[in-house]
């Protein structure tokens, strides 16, 4: 058995990341050093100009998981002319799998079990929605089997996201739930809590 790690192998993943950048903007068109910070604060230094591009977009993705292919795909469309795109494939999955060295990526088997994106009837986690529904209780477990922190109307409304309630449904449940008055039109806090809650993990569909 070879525990040696291949780039090879890249292009079977899906890719995701909780890296944030640091410093903005990042420039994409040299080797400019621009640096990430991990979760733990420590700081990851990229220098490639597809890393960089790859990073970010994985970055406004998250926590959806992209497969290898549909990164790349959007990496391509960055390519600078020199770049063959043979080459540059290898070159990317070969920046990927030196980034996961320093633990500032992840690489799955298998798509995300959640959504980011919210269906016109949105299905909450299970088990976040009974968390939630118990005296609103915080903080709640996502779908990558983290402990995360919901803000109190989102804490709320979560139990609501049942699949069986639609937007005009949503909508007539949200000013019930509302513990002080909305600051912003119903519609667009609505959407949102809707945002906040896809992006803590906790979609299903």
């Amino acid at each position: 058995m070879t525990r040696k790690l291949e780039w090879k192998v890249v292009p079977d993943f899906y890719i995701a990341t909780t890296l944030q950048v640091e410093k903005i903007p990042v420039n994409l068109d040299s080797e400019e050093p621009a640096q990430f910070k991990k979760a733990d604060g420590e700081i990851v230094t990229v220098t490639h100009s597809l890393s960089k591009v790859a990073l970010l977009y994985l970055i406004q993705k998250y926590p959806q998981r992209l497969s290898f292919k549909k990164l790349y795909q959007y990496v391509s469309r960055h390519l600078p002319k020199s770049y063959h795109k043979l080459t540059s494939r290898e070159i990317v999955a070969k920046e990927l799998l030196h980034i996961y060295c320093y633990e500032a990526i992840e690489f799955y088997v298998d798509s995300s079990p959640y959504v980011t994106t919210p269906s016109a009837f949105p299905l909450a986690s299970p088990l976040a929605r009974v968390l939630a529904a118990k005296e609103r209780q915080q903080p709640l477990i996502n779908l990558r089997c983290e402990f995360i922190h919901l803000s109190p109307t989102a804490t709320a409304l979560l139990p609501h996201l049942t699949g069986k309630n639609n937007r005009p449904a949503l909508l007539e449940i949200l000013p019930q739930i509302i513990e002080n008055p909305a600051i912003k039109p119903i519609n667009l806090l609505l959407d949102d809590i809707l945002v906040e809650i896809a992006q803590g993990g906790l979609l299903v569909a």
